[in-house]
């Protein structure tokens, strides 16, 4: 069967190329898919290719995809959205079941488990190679021009750590510190007293931003970083960071998944519960901040240590 996919960007001419390109390639790597429409709103999408085409991939800013995905949803299409649609996972709820209730497949993009580095060790701990998950350690460094994009980030993180150890977390206590308080440090605490560590920090000179995984077993350990795609460019002044990037590994694994959750007619990995847990651990993450205290699963929810 053909799928049929619409691409949706609402950024300015120059992103809307780009995400045209890459999404164009990704398609070409696979079979039975194919973009057959492109455009910058939803009104030029629906009036101009009312009916070339079975999903969309939406590519906005992050005040416009709720309306957008609801939209979509409406319109009896199958969506792949790039980040999440909502902030917190009580919005997330309702449009999640608008999805299901049109029998329609709802996938987030963007998601740390389809890097590549990440993939490679996710396959040595499903392979029994490491044992179990014993210690999970990140570290994500975003420069001072990518403050707005921090809480994206630490939610990839979070639905990482949850996916590697399989459920939520029991204990969750988090800071933050640093002369501009651009530091966060999570503490994760899961059954059989595993944890995992993340680190966020907003303080890297301008420039792309990098990660690392450390990913400990009782029977191995697996590592990856980005960092090989890193270059320093030096220009006079501080230096700045350049990925020469790894391709559209990224495009081409999540576009698989999302074709075949449509074809076997099943949720994606990432949606739903996958979806309401990263956003719960970041309310948690927020709350332990505030409060200054680490916090407990009970009920279905994060509170303070009794």
């Amino acid at each position: 069967m053909m799928i049929r996919l619409a691409l949706l960007s609402e950024y300015d001419s120059s992103r809307f190329d780009s995400d045209k390109s890459r999404w164009m390639n990704a398609c070409a790597r696979l079979r039975g898919v194919q973009i057959t429409a492109a455009a910058a709103s939803w009104p030029e999408l629906e009036s101009n290719h009312p009916d070339r085409f079975d999903a969309v991939i939406l590519s906005a800013p992050p005040l416009r995809r709720p309306e957008l995905a609801a939209t979509i949803a409406r319109a009896r299409k199958h969506l792949l959205i790039e980040g999440l649609p909502v902030e917190t996972s009580g919005d997330f709820e309702p449009l999640g079941k608008l999805f299901v209730q049109h029998g329609l497949r709802l996938m987030i993009g963007e998601s740390l488990r389809y890097d590549p580095g990440v993939m490679s060790v996710k396959s040595a701990l499903d392979t029994a190679r490491l044992g179990r998950p014993a210690l999970l350690r990140t570290h994500a460094w975003l420069s001072s021009d990518q403050v707005g994009d921090s809480h994206r980030q630490l939610l990839q993180q979070l639905d990482l750590a949850a996916w590697i150890y399989q459920t939520l977390p029991t204990e969750v206590y988090a800071l933050r510190h640093g002369k501009r308080s651009d530091l966060r440090q999570v503490h994760l605490g899961f059954p059989e007293s595993s944890m995992a560590i993340i680190t966020l920090s907003e303080s890297l000179p301008p420039g792309d931003r990098y990660h690392s995984y450390t990913l400990i077993g009782t029977t191995g350990a697996a590592y990856a970083d980005d960092h090989r795609q890193m270059q320093l460019l030096f220009q006079g002044g501080s230096p700045k960071a350049k990925r020469t990037g790894m391709g559209i590994l990224r495009e081409v694994e999540e576009l698989r998944e999302f074709l075949a959750a449509i074809d076997e007619k099943r949720l994606p990995t990432i949606s739903g519960s996958a979806v309401e847990q990263s956003l719960l651990l970041a309310d948690a993450v927020r709350q332990s901040i505030d409060l200054r205290q680490p916090l407990q699963l009970q009920g279905g929810r994060y509170v303070p240590f009794a």
